[in-house]
């Protein structure tokens, strides 16, 4: 276990059509953050989410595209070998449905409001898992 503390607070408002991950990788990049933890409450036009299925070793697809609540987003940030990388789960829901899992893509809907808690004093970094082929959390 590696024990570190937080930093600044980003916040941000995504517009609607915004690209999710792009966006929230920006603003890590112009916020020099390297490291972060992600929450987010908003909505989304279109997303695609996903559950792992460890037998195919593949995510299994959900689109969704209407409109739909983020109730709520929740992930980190990582800067891993220089390259960002986002990992976000979402529950998402309209009238009548609700959905749940690793968030492969998203558009913003009327808004996303995002706040990244940044980590610092914790050397963070990815690397790919043998068992299961997916880029885990070095810590």
């Amino acid at each position: 276990m590696v024990i570190g503390g937080s930093g600044r607070v980003v916040v941000v408002r995504l517009s609607e059509g915004a690209d999710v991950e792009a966006q929230i990788k920006e603003a890590m990049k112009s916020s020099s953050v390297d490291a972060a933890l992600i929450i987010g409450i908003g909505s989304f036009s279109y997303s695609k989410i996903g559950w792992f299925d460890t037998g195919s070793g593949s995510y299994k697809e959900t689109e969704i595209d209407q409109l739909a609540e983020v109730a709520p987003m929740v992930g980190n940030y990582v800067l891993s070998n220089g390259k960002p990388f986002l990992h976000i789960h979402v529950n998402l829901g309209t009238r009548d449905r609700s959905w749940s899992g690793h968030l492969l893509a998203a558009r913003v809907g009327i808004n996303l409001e995002v706040f990244a808690t940044e980590i610092s004093g914790v050397p963070l970094a990815r690397s790919k898992d043998k068992k299961f082929g997916l880029e885990m959390l070095d810590a």
